[in-house]
């Protein structure tokens, strides 16, 4: 009998134990911020379009000289630890030219990149695995797209869709949420002393150990239900009386 009780016991303080805290994960969706032109002309559209894929695009076209294109965009505000970076652009230039797309390393402090875009009339849709470069600074991710040649007036890039996908939990307290323990109730408070006193009655009795069992149940409902201060005291007396047990 006095073994049975031990794995009870151990039972119900495993459950005890249990974290009171789930943890639950989400991915987030971060889009650009700003963009800082160093070099380039003819800027059209508007940077929000390249937060939905196909519903307008972003356009800045070659400056002369060299570097013909230079710009940087900021993601910020980003959680977690980042996934993937989805993009869909395309190049309008000559056959000879192209724009490289970068992103920068905080781990090494240097660009990494990611494509070069050659001419072509038609957007070129990527997803880029990210998440094994330290790219995230305070919440912050920089990309870079230059065209190193010299500029041609007539040529353009365009952004129509930019995302960073990131993934980050959130911990939830569902140690007052297992259940909806109302004090304020009348049925609820003559259900729990019913359970209460059934728990005395049977350590009294008949059985400490199966009273015990009963006051431990209900320290349980109590605790998960968010009134700690009552449910540990009743844990303790539930305790007592299996250890009490002959």
């Amino acid at each position: 009998m006095m073994k049975l009780n031990y794995l009870w016991i151990v039972y119900l303080f495993l459950l005890v134990l249990t974290p009171l805290v789930s943890a639950e994960n989400f991915t987030d969706i971060n889009y650009i911020t700003s963009v800082d032109v160093t070099k380039g002309i003819n800027i059209t559209g508007e940077i929000g379009s390249t937060r939905v894929y196909n519903s307008g695009y972003w356009r800045i076209g070659e400056e002369s000289g060299a570097p013909g294109i230079l710009f940087t965009v900021n993601v910020s505000d980003v959680q977690g630890n980042v996934t993937n970076f989805h993009i869909n652009a395309r190049y309008e230039g000559g056959a000879s030219h192209d724009v490289v797309l970068e992103i920068f390393d905080c781990e090494t402090e240097t660009w990494f990149e990611l494509k070069t875009y050659g001419n072509d009339i038609n957007f070129e849709y990527d997803t880029f695995d990210i998440s094994f470069i330290d790219c995230v600074d305070e919440g912050n991710i920089l990309f870079r797209f230059h065209h190193d040649a010299t500029g041609i007036t007539s040529h353009n890039f365009d952004i129509d869709y930019f995302v960073v996908e990131s993934e980050y939990s959130e911990t939830e307290d569902t140690s007052f949420s297992f259940f909806d323990i109302d004090l304020d109730d009348t049925f609820t408070i003559i259900l729990l002393v019913i359970m209460i006193l059934s728990g005395i009655v049977l350590s009294l009795t008949y059985s400490m150990f199966i009273g015990g069992v009963v006051l431990l149940l209900t320290s349980l409902f109590i605790i998960f239900g968010g009134y700690l201060v009552l449910g540990f005291i009743l844990l303790l007396f539930g305790f007592l009386a299996l250890f009490n047990d002959n």
